[in-house]
């Protein structure tokens, strides 16, 4: 047995962390991108040496070793080879999205979003008074792409920014580089500056590749802030830790200048745990994908076999699926009926963007007995919906 497979939900509801807590403790929570997984005993192992060592302000360059960590990360995982200066570590990934609207756009200004979307995205846009311009990803050939036709029609003189979630949060797209080249081609013909989220990057499924969209070539890069981070791979999020990277060091700085006195660096564990991670902590990483794998692929034979009419199409990375639920008429009471009649807490589909009624996500991060019993409880809760 697989030692992730005997974690309980007992043991779950034990941990302080909000996942297990948000609801009553008779719901199966496979809500917020946490997994129900130990962090790898490498990362726990550098906590606890770095605390019993000093603990005082961190050098401004970061943790000793850490800088190069992420750019021998970069270059030898995904092909892009970047400068110490293009590399600014903040305390959080959210932060950089507010900062990267601030930064390159007014209030009344239009920033374009590929929903459904993580809902930090829209409340970026809309929290500064920016106006956010919505191009929903369609499905073609079994996969969500990005829809460039309508795309075209959504550019404005007052459109400034284009956010990207890449992989995407909650479809789990790998966007391909036929794609990624019309996505830089568009940004480049329309003058338009870009914040492109990888934090999915390093969970990637058998096959696939990611591509950083500022790696593409120089045009691109000048206009593009890219996000980063340990804290989705290696089940760190509580340590707050985020990394944002660009060519054009000029539009770093100017985030810089936007987050003074608000956004401040990482405390010296969240870079501690960084460090480890990407040092010492990738077979960990590489079991956990393995595993993850397994649930993804038990998440589509049962729901084939016993929710045929619930839309699924498999990430192609992430821990997160995207589920269509409208072939059972719930529109925007699809939430409350999953936490009621079934006793499953997920993520609403209208959190993620106009239109989306119907929709849910699911964290298959969970031990395998638990993702069973969720699983189980949906059928049981649907059936009166699919006579």
């Amino acid at each position: 047995m697989h030692p992730f497979d005997q974690i309980t939900i007992t043991e779950l509801q034990r941990q302080p962390g909000v996942k297990w807590h948000h609801f009553d403790p008779d719901v199966i929570a496979l809500w917020v991108a946490d997994m129900d997984f130990p962090s790898a005993p490498e990362i726990v192992t550098a906590l606890q040496e770095r605390a019993h060592g000093y603990l005082g302000y961190p050098l401004a360059t970061g943790e000793p070793g850490l800088l190069e960590a992420i750019l021998e990360r970069m270059a030898a995982r995904h092909g892009w080879k970047l400068r110490p200066e293009e590399i600014w570590l903040i305390n959080g990934v959210i932060p950089s999205l507010y900062l990267s609207v601030l930064a390159c756009s007014n209030p009344g200004d239009e920033v374009i979003i590929q929903t459904p979307i993580y809902p930090p995205f829209i409340s970026a846009v809309k929290d500064t008074g920016r106006v956010p311009r919505y191009n929903p990803l369609v499905v073609d050939n079994g996969r969500y792409q990005i829809d460039f036709a309508q795309l075209e029609t959504l550019v404005t003189p007052a459109t400034r920014v284009l956010l990207l979630c890449h992989p995407h949060n909650p479809t789990g797209r790998v966007f391909s580089r036929d794609e990624l080249e019309r996505l830089a081609d568009f940004v480049v013909r329309h003058n338009l500056w870009v914040l492109s989220d990888e934090l999915h990057s390093d969970l990637l499924y058998p096959g696939e590749q990611h591509l950083p969209l500022a790696s593409l070539h120089p045009d691109i890069s000048e206009r593009t802030i890219t996000v980063f981070g340990p804290t989705k791979s290696f089940n760190i999020a509580g340590l707050k830790i985020g990394i944002v990277l660009s060519r054009n060091v000029t539009l770093l700085a100017r985030l810089k200048r936007q987050g003074r006195g608000l956004v401040t660096g990482p405390n010296v564990m969240a870079q501690m745990a960084t460090l480890a991670a990407y040092r010492h902590a990738q077979p960990w990483l590489e079991m956990t994908l393995r595993y993850l794998d397994g649930n993804r692929r038990f998440l589509g034979d049962y729901l084939r076999e016993h929710l045929p009419h619930v839309g699924y199409l498999p990430p192609q990375a992430t821990y997160l699926a995207w589920l269509d639920f409208r072939a059972l008429g719930l529109g925007d009471r699809l939430y409350q009926m999953l936490l009621n009649d079934c006793r499953v807490g997920l993520n609403d589909g209208p959190q993620y963007g106009p239109g989306f009624e119907g929709f849910a996500r699911l964290n298959f991060a969970t031990p395998r007995p638990v993702l069973a019993e969720a699983l189980h409880r949906l059928a049981q809760g649907l059936a009166r919906y699919l006579v």
